[in-house]
């Protein structure tokens, strides 16, 4: 993470010319997901939760996130996403309560973007 770090202030610094080179690595030649929205998987029930996917995978709409059970190993919930994107956070709690949100995908927009 460190050296992600260092490698992008020196690519700021020579874009703006205080540094002389080339531009190292940057999202334009890595494998970046932009997103333009983002959409919060809630829980609406209370227990332990187990998830089915981890951070930075893609998903679809409609896609099973997490599976809910109460204290009997009975399924009480099922999650899925609301929209296609990227899984860009995640509950680490085993236990959650109703309100407490499960996963945050990002969501890319449709349709032309501006960029500025």
């Amino acid at each position: 993470m460190i050296s992600q770090f260092v490698e992008g202030t020196m690519n700021v610094l020579k874009l703006y010319g205080t540094l002389a080179g080339p531009i190292g690595r940057s999202g334009k030649n890595m494998d970046v997901f932009i997103g333009h929205d983002r959409a919060a998987v809630p829980a609406t029930q209370g227990g332990l939760v187990e998830h089915l996917v981890k951070l930075n995978d893609k998903v679809i709409a409609e896609q099973n996130l997490a599976i809910q059970r109460n204290s009997f190993s009975k399924v009480i919930a099922e999650y899925t996403s609301p929209a296609a994107g990227e899984v860009a956070g995640r509950c680490s709690d085993a236990i959650a309560e109703p309100g407490d949100n499960l996963a945050v995908i990002l969501v890319e927009k449709a349709g032309p973007v501006d960029e500025t």
